[in-house]
């Protein structure tokens, strides 16, 4: 039998949940028999994970005879509710917090790898963004439950700024931006037909 049990330190009973704070990798077990011809072996006192973790105290008397005590010690979860990155569409966007969409975009594709492997993430308003500044949230959840909310301004133009041209005709012959076209003599206008790749830009010849 035992005559007394210490967790660092401090006198616990057999049987009893011990709580530690997370990150405790191991724990010091000073286990006493009553009889100083016993053997006292402890096991599972170090590589402690977060949740339940079982000590388990063997104690062999003079004659042979074994008893098993048993400790739990309780690991906090993590409370991190960190990020180790975060981007949209490819790009990072954990320093800023915001990002410029293309213009008529109505999605984005938003990815995050949470500080803690045992964290989770989840990402609301990315699939139905307007022209204007839309709030994308991506809300992650700690090992504990514990949860931060971290938002992404992303602003979508509401004008587009593509000013290229889809084709570009001179007397109906396509030519391309640059080309020098040769006219006879007493040419003296000619009939360019440009269309715009944004229906919304306005050209002028």
């Amino acid at each position: 039998s035992l005559k007394s049990l210490k967790v660092d330190g401090v006198t616990v009973s057999v049987g009893d949940v011990i709580a530690k704070p997370f990150g405790t990798s191991a724990v010091t077990v000073l286990a006493v028999a009553n009889s100083d011809a016993a053997d006292v072996v402890v096991d599972g006192a170090s590589g402690l994970h977060s949740g339940l973790n079982t000590v388990t105290i063997t104690v062999t008397a003079e004659n042979g005879a074994v008893a098993t005590y048993l400790l739990t010690i309780d690991v906090a979860l993590s409370s991190n509710t960190g990020l180790s990155s975060l981007s949209v569409n490819g790009s990072d966007v954990l320093g800023s917090l915001s990002f410029t969409a293309a213009y008529g975009a109505s999605s984005v594709s938003v990815t995050a790898v949470t500080a803690d492997a045992d964290a989770s993430y989840e990402v609301s308003g990315a699939s139905s963004i307007a022209a204007g500044s839309n709030d994308v949230l991506v809300t992650v959840t700690a090992a504990n439950g514990a949860i931060q909310v971290y938002t992404v301004v992303v602003t979508v133009p509401a004008t587009s700024p593509d000013n290229s041209l889809k084709s570009l005709k001179v007397d109906g012959v396509t030519v391309s931006v640059g080309d020098v076209i040769a006219k006879p003599f007493g040419t003296s206008a000619v009939t360019v037909l440009a269309v715009a790749n944004s229906d919304a830009a306005d050209v002028v010849v």
